[in-house]
């Protein structure tokens, strides 16, 4: 396409060295600018002729090394492109090739602005593309992290801050990993053959459900019928074992680590409380900037206390968030402002924190009626993390979840679905939030939810995993700084 040396000087610049990375990855086949070039002529013939136009010029700056003209028009091609997205009346009535359409702008905009070699110009070029995974999705998920990696490799190779590589990357262009493409959580021939009671271990109150008991991973067959089919809640312990987020040079426990590898992906985090309070938002952020302002700042301001269930339970390290209550949470006063990072398809979208964590096997059995359900074999993935008191509201998931606690120690209450009513579910779309702060119901207002009272109510802590039955109502909220990680699968119920 181009050429990246100068045989005038025997030597590349830095531009040519980033130009020679974009023509790399631009030789395959699945992203090259063939590909743009398809999507260029499918605008043209939905009737978007001048975004097609655009996007048309841009990729022939782009091929003749015009790199700042390249931007320029990539730009207008984009704000045009974000336009239609916008045009309609709800996200899932766009059409596909609008989506494209930002995939292919956003992505020129990104090589444009990487080459150039300005200051910021790959932090620019990074939260372009993440840009591009969020509102494209699809194809252009693995195309922007294909882009990511390639141009943070380079960047690494100068200051020997490598991000781990183990094994190929991954690109999913879905929210949901193939059961298939798993790797075991344990090896064959060491699973206990029966489930083992940690009766040390053992934790919360009678309730609604009775408590919730503590157990050392049992066999595949045990979980399916002991815990799936009979509906019941479980903490699991052995399962995270082999982690890389568990471990030492890759711990998750470590700010310095998350920021090396995921600092500058830019994320929605949720401001303002739960998402049922007044002041609830979302924001754009890099994650380097969500912990430096929400979670290094909040975890020097955690102590711990003496209150039951508010302990410092967190085992830390040097470089590891410190531990502690949170002083807005119902252990402690009202603090700052807090910010949650929640329910994000983040290894989707950082393939370098997905090789950190590994699918539990039980993410791959399936109750009889599910077996021959499409999408039931299918993982979603997502992030939890944030600060201590962070509070998600009572509510409910349509799958089988598994909640694998990374960092840090989680309160959670729990309603067996069965009590659904004595919760008060909201109308409408939030059906599935529950109107009561189980936290501190108001009984006056919910008379109804002293029926089921005490809840089943657990401390999930570092390493541990809670499975949680479809539709069964929880209530969870930070202790301390905690990142976890959720695996959903299996048929999407309703009450």
């Amino acid at each position: 396409m181009w050429s990246a040396f100068n045989p005038g000087t025997g030597m590349e610049s830095d531009t040519e060295k980033r130009s020679r990375v974009i023509d790399e990855l631009l030789s395959d086949r699945q992203i090259s600018t063939a590909l743009f070039q398809c999507i260029a002529l499918e605008l043209e013939e939905v009737g978007s002729r001048p975004c097609s136009l655009l996007v048309q010029r841009a990729i022939q700056h782009l091929e003749e090394g015009r790199w700042t003209r390249c931007h320029e028009v990539a730009l207008k091609a984009r704000e045009y492109a974000w336009e239609q997205l916008h045009s309609g009346k709800s996200w899932q009535t766009v059409a596909k090739v609008h989506r494209d359409a930002y995939g292919v702008s956003g992505t020129l905009v990104a090589i444009a602005t990487y080459i150039s070699g300005e200051a910021d110009s790959l932090d620019n070029a990074v939260y372009a593309l993440d840009l591009v995974a969020m509102m494209a999705g699809g194809r252009f998920q693995g195309v922007a992290n294909t882009f990511v990696e390639a141009m943070e490799a380079d960047s690494f190779s100068k200051t020997d801050l490598a991000p781990p590589r183990v094994g190929a990357a991954q690109s999913p262009s879905s929210g949901v990993a193939p059961v298939a493409t798993r790797a075991a959580s344990v090896p064959d021939g060491v699973r206990p053959k029966k489930a083992k009671r940690d009766r040390s271990m053992a934790t919360g109150r009678p309730g609604s459900g009775g408590g919730i008991r503590r157990i050392i991973m049992p066999p595949l067959d045990v979980f399916r019928r002991d815990y799936m089919q009979a509906e019941t809640p479980v903490i699991l312990s052995g399962v995270l074992d082999g982690w890389p987020a568990m471990g030492a040079s890759r711990s998750w426990s470590n700010p310095s680590y998350l920021k090396k590898v995921a600092g500058r992906r830019t994320v929605p985090v949720e401001l303002g409380g739960s998402y049922t309070g007044e002041g609830w938002r979302q924001e754009l952020m890099t994650i380097g900037d969500f912990i430096g302002r929400f979670i290094e700042s909040h975890s020097q301001e955690e102590s711990p206390t003496d209150k039951k269930g508010c302990s410092d339970t967190g085992e830390r390290g040097e470089g590891s968030f410190p531990g502690g209550v949170a002083k807005n949470t119902s252990c402690g006063e009202k603090g700052k402002e807090k910010a949650y990072l929640a329910q994000h398809q983040l290894f989707d979208q950082i393939p370098a924190l997905r090789r950190d964590i590994m699918t539990p096997d039980y993410c791959a059995l399936l109750l009889e009626d599910e077996e021959d359900h499409g999408d039931a074999e299918s993982v979603a993935t997502n992030a939890w993390f944030g600060p201590a008191g962070t509070v998600s509201p009572l509510h409910n998931d349509p799958f089988h979840n598994l909640l694998a606690q990374v960092v840090g120690t989680k309160r959670v209450l729990l309603v067996d679905r069965k009590l659904s009513a004595a919760v008060y579910p909201r109308p409408g779309l939030m059906s599935n939030t529950s109107e009561v702060d189980a936290a501190n119901p108001d009984l006056s207002k919910y008379p109804r939810f002293k029926e089921i009272m005490p809840l089943m109510e657990c401390e999930l802590r570092k390493g541990e995993v809670l499975y949680i039955p479809p539709l069964f109502w929880h209530h969870i909220e930070s202790l301390e700084t905690s990142f976890s990680v959720s695996f959903w699968w299996g048929k999407r119920r309703t009450l």
